[in-house]
């Protein structure tokens, strides 16, 4: 699982997934170095808050959409979301994390057998014997998120594993009131019981519930290697390190060790500092206009 974990941050490089910085590696223990999240989970947040206004729950709902996009888009699939895997930076950016059951695929139709995952978040092929489809269930477990945001509870509520089994296999829910006939078609599409028709990565992200937001884009690759392309801020982050005495020769004799290495994992953190700045310049631009 820590392997997995670190295969799938190594290769996510995405505003609204946890940043792995470095992998400190001892004669029992694994230690991954991650971007702090100090706003806790997305769970806490809906159960002492309460439920999300429509317009605030699109505008979370974009970004988790956004990164399982790119996660897809890379061949790896998830296989955990849920609201305890999503973390805060505030009420409305969220970071998903905990990749230890995510798979690798060699395409995207590749039937997995493994069940994994939290019962009130898995998709009615899970239960059984029968081989599903990884993305697929990623996306009903994104409808599940979504349900959650805008009613404070889950779709599916039931504690008794034999009841919630089969209110999940014959998709019975009651649909939040008072939200728009768009938001009522996304749910119904991601929470599709039947696998097969349930809404893809694509069919929701060019979702018209979601067509007045923009949603984020992944970061470029870290400029570690010579045939990357190294960015303003991947330059200033070396030129920091220069003056640290690591040279950019450095950089890239120990970018094939991935964050294994300490000075690949500087590297991250000093790029993180970085964004964190330009991030929060552009938010004072936005404030003061």
């Amino acid at each position: 699982m820590v392997d997995r974990e670190i295969e799938a941050l190594e290769t996510l490089q995405h505003p609204n997934i946890i940043r792995l910085f470095e992998v400190i590696e001892t004669s029992s223990n694994y230690y991954l170095i991650l971007e702090c999240i100090s706003g806790g989970t997305l769970d806490d947040r809906l159960k002492n808050a309460g439920k999300y206004s429509e317009a605030d729950a699109a505008t979370v709902f974009a970004q988790m959409a956004s990164a399982i996009g790119h996660m897809h888009r890379n061949l790896i699939v998830h296989r955990d979301l849920k609201a305890e895997n999503v973390l805060m930076q505030d009420k409305l950016h969220v970071k998903i994390c905990d990749f230890g059951f995510s798979k690798r695929l060699s395409t995207l139709f590749e039937m997995q057998h493994t069940h994994c995952g939290s019962l009130p978040y898995a998709a009615p092929e899970l239960f059984g014997d029968k081989s599903y489809n990884g993305p697929q269930v990623d996306m009903w477990a994104l409808g599940v998120l979504l349900f959650f945001m805008l009613e404070g509870e889950l779709p599916f509520p039931s504690r008794v594993a034999s009841e919630l089994q089969q209110q999940i296999s014959e998709g019975i829910y009651e649909m939040p009131e008072n939200i728009s006939s768009s938001c009522q078609n996304l749910i119904t599409g991601l929470l599709e019981t039947i696998a097969s028709e349930r809404y893809t990565i694509e069919q929701v992200t060019t979702h018209s519930w979601l067509r007045h937001l923009s949603l984020p884009s992944p970061h470029p690759r870290f400029g570690l290697t010579p045939g990357d392309i190294v960015g303003e801020d991947e330059q200033k982050a070396r030129d920091i390190l220069r003056k640290l005495g690591v040279s950019d020769q450095m950089v890239e004799e120990t970018a094939v060790q991935g964050a294994k290495h300490p000075i690949t994992g500087l590297f991250r953190v000093v790029l993180h500092r970085l964004h964190l700045e330009d991030a929060a310049i552009e938010k004072d631009l936005i404030n003061s206009a």
